[in-house]
């Protein structure tokens, strides 16, 4: 199933001189990489649309809009855009295809489905292709197991949000077997949990490089029903 959104508006807005959810999306995209307020469904956002918080390394935190999204035999493949023609591909919660950043990837391939639920889920391998460095069909082999939340560092949980509400979601540590070695990563971390009536990965820390990690999590926060 595909949902078409973003670029079906931005190619009205390019056209045209529109108004309502059109121009709801191009305020949006505009914020990317600028040193503003975040934009949530109090001062402009429509809810009819998804929406990820962004913070990459040495950089102001965004909100990026969802372009389309994919069943796909390795899980939901999620394509979320910025202002200045960035894109963020995920599988499942996790980074797949990220261009227009210092470090991209391209052409992700995935062996298996990166956990989607609280069990440890078996091997996932990832090849990708990284940029600038021109390596191409580095292999992760992907492990995840859960952690209790006292275990989750403070520094990967995302900037948005105090500690006690991430301390309501389910949380997993993936640690990654790369080949070559020298493009072997952080672990990262993932939330799971509902968000706007969806089970899904809500929020994780993942490292494109060893020094070029970036924080995220389905916007706007929402906090779980209480028991």
């Amino acid at each position: 199933m595909r949902i078409v959104s973003l670029f079906f508006w931005l190619f009205l807005a390019g056209c045209t001189s529109v108004s309502g959810d059109a121009s709801v999306l191009v305020k949006l995209v505009r914020q990317s990489w600028q040193d503003t307020p975040l934009t949530n469904f109090s001062n402009g956002l429509n809810p009819q649309y998804r929406y990820l918080w962004l913070h990459v390394t040495g950089r102001s935190p965004v909100v990026l809009a969802l372009g389309f999204e994919e069943v796909t035999p390795n899980g939901v493949l999620e394509t979320w855009y910025s202002a200045d023609n960035a894109f963020v591909q995920t599988v499942n919660g996790r980074l797949a295809s990220v261009r227009g950043l210092a470090h991209q990837w391209t052409s992700v391939r995935w062996l298996g489905q990166p956990a989607l639920d609280d069990a440890a889920a078996s091997p996932v391998v990832r090849t990708r292709d990284v940029l600038p460095s021109h390596a191409f069909g580095v292999t992760d082999q992907l492990m995840t197991q859960i952690v209790a939340f006292s275990h989750v560092p403070a520094n990967v949980l995302p900037g948005v949000g105090e500690r006690a509400f991430w301390s309501q979601y389910s949380w997993l540590k993936e640690t990654a077997l790369t080949q070559p070695a020298a493009y072997a990563l952080p672990d990262a971390w993932f939330a799971l949990g509902q968000h706007r009536g969806l089970r899904s990965t809500v929020a994780g820390f993942q490292c494109m490089a060893k020094d070029f990690c970036l924080s995220f999590a389905r916007w706007p926060l929402e906090p779980l029903p209480k028991p």
